[in-house]
């Protein structure tokens, strides 16, 4: 495995394989924050996916390694921005005040150490016949590392929803706005679908690089679109539980520890969520289309194509009616010619 193309790919100074997770992703000294360890794998892997046809197995090595330094750096992330645990209070706070206990004795204090005989133990014969067949014990065989469980739950179904009206009449003069709106629900409905294969699939474990990248990259895309094209009448009942873990910066290790509980609730979350969507997609589009205005003959044509479309035999019955007309006429022009 030629390791020096993966370091020029990455962008790597030269040394031993595999560096440190900061190296990998090119952090520099100092804290940091999950979002910047999100960016510097997605800049990373971004460098990999062109290669990753001609040199399959360092790219999946890569991958590997990218991988592990995103979980570690975004748990050590998490770890810095934990509040301070509370310090021990001082000693002189919990010495006890002798006036207070009835016949107590104050204690003097004393330099010297003092060692009980509990603390006194001998090491007789016994004790060293057991160090020495200690030190001669054949080591144990490592354990085989378990290997990842795969997802024995079904994706979670969108259930069908009627076409829901946007609320608002576009009149011509308003369609501008009516189709601004429609563009940015496509776009938001297009990312929250991204997140089906980690979000509505209660038993996806995230154990392949190729996983936890994907959970990050499509987070990240529909935090940007929520942020840009979101609207609270799309996420009025349902979606709260969604958001709250896409606006994290920390969504990767907080859906890692999620219980199956948990996770099922995320998933029913997202299914309505996005059954809202669509519903709400296909009522604006609905609504932009009645409101839009026709033209006589336009409209004439789209009712006799609608026509033909729901009666096929009609279009047989005209190209019949046409052959016979055209068999007349050629029949009349015969007999004028040759009375």
């Amino acid at each position: 495995m030629n390791i020096g193309l993966l370091r020029e790919w990455l962008s790597l100074p030269a040394g031993d394989w595999p560096p440190d997770d900061r190296t990998l992703l090119g952090l520099a000294s100092g804290p940091f924050t999950a979002d910047e360890v999100e960016m510097r794998a997605l800049a990373q892997m971004e460098r990999l996916r062109p290669h990753q046809l001609v040199h399959a197995d360092l790219v999946t090595e890569g991958m590997n390694r990218l991988a592990q330094a995103l979980i570690a750096l975004t748990d050590e992330a998490n770890r810095a921005n934990q509040p301070a645990a509370k310090p021990a209070d001082d000693l002189a706070d919990l010495v006890l005040d002798a006036d207070r206990l009835p016949g107590a004795q104050p204690i003097a204090a004393s330099s010297a150490s003092v060692v009980l005989e509990a603390e006194v133990v001998s090491a007789g014969p016994r004790m060293v016949d057991r160090i020495a067949a200690r030190k001669h014990r054949k080591p144990r065989p490592a354990k085989p590392a378990p290997a990842p469980t795969q997802p024995t739950e079904p994706p979670v179904r969108v259930p069908d929803a009627e076409p829901v009206p946007p609320g608002t009449v576009y009149r011509p003069e308003e369609r501008r706005k009516g189709y601004a709106e429609l563009v940015a629900l496509r776009r938001l409905l297009k990312n929250w679908e991204r997140l089906q294969p980690y979000f509505a699939a209660p038993s996806e474990p995230l154990a392949t690089p190729s996983a936890v990248f994907g959970f990050v990259d499509s987070v990240r895309e529909c935090r940007r679109s929520v942020a840009v094209d979101g609207d609270l009448a799309w996420f009025g009942e349902y979606g709260q539980l969604v958001l709250a873990l896409v606006r994290n910066p920390l969504a990767l290790p907080i859906f890692r520890e999620l219980l199956r509980g948990q996770r099922q609730e995320i998933a029913t979350d997202w299914a309505l969520t996005t059954a809202r969507l669509r519903a709400c997609y296909r009522g604006l589009r609905t609504e932009l289309r009645n409101t839009k205005p026709r033209r006589k003959w336009g409209a004439t044509l789209r009712d006799a194509e609608r026509g033909l479309r729901a009666n096929p035999e009609w279009l047989m019955g005209m190209l019949l009616l046409v052959a016979v007309v055209l068999a007349f006429v050629r029949t009349m022009q015969r007999s004028v010619t040759n009375p």
